[in-house]
């Protein structure tokens, strides 16, 4: 499913909860995947509700050489969003809030937030966007 909005008209989206839930302003029906646990999760949601992005793959690179800044690419070819870690002398030093600061600068298909206080180191980790319905 794909949700298109022209923004010049006025809109209104009506979220239904249904059984004894409650409405906690999350963006349910959009494909997601948390890498990483803690301080050092990274949570990245598709931009657009709908299963149109379950499938697509999030990959966290650690480069083979130092890197001072986290670089982010999508391949449209193989719906697959690539971040590359910052590496400083040998090691990953990028945390969860720079991931997702990097990753929000981009704007390719997901958006990202941090878990806690985004100050935990992330390691190398790939999965794949899931969950999200029509």
């Amino acid at each position: 499913m794909r949700v298109d909005f022209d923004t010049s008209t006025s809109l209104v989206i009506q979220h239904t909860v249904a059984g004894s839930a409650t409405f906690d302003g999350s963006s349910a029906g959009r494909a997601f995947l948390t890498l990483g646990s803690g301080t050092s999760a990274v949570t990245f949601r598709a931009r657009k509700l709908g299963t149109d992005f379950n499938g697509y793959k999030v990959c966290m690179i650690e480069p083979p050489q130092d890197n001072p800044s986290e670089r982010v690419a999508f391949d449209a070819n193989d719906n697959r969003l690539d971040i590359i870690l910052r590496k400083v002398s040998g090691s990953v030093s990028s945390t969860s809030a720079q991931v997702a600061a990097a990753v929000q600068a981009a704007g390719h298909i997901v958006t990202a937030a941090y878990g806690s206080t985004g100050a935990g180191t992330v390691v190398p980790a790939a999965g794949v966007l899931a969950s999200g319905i029509d």
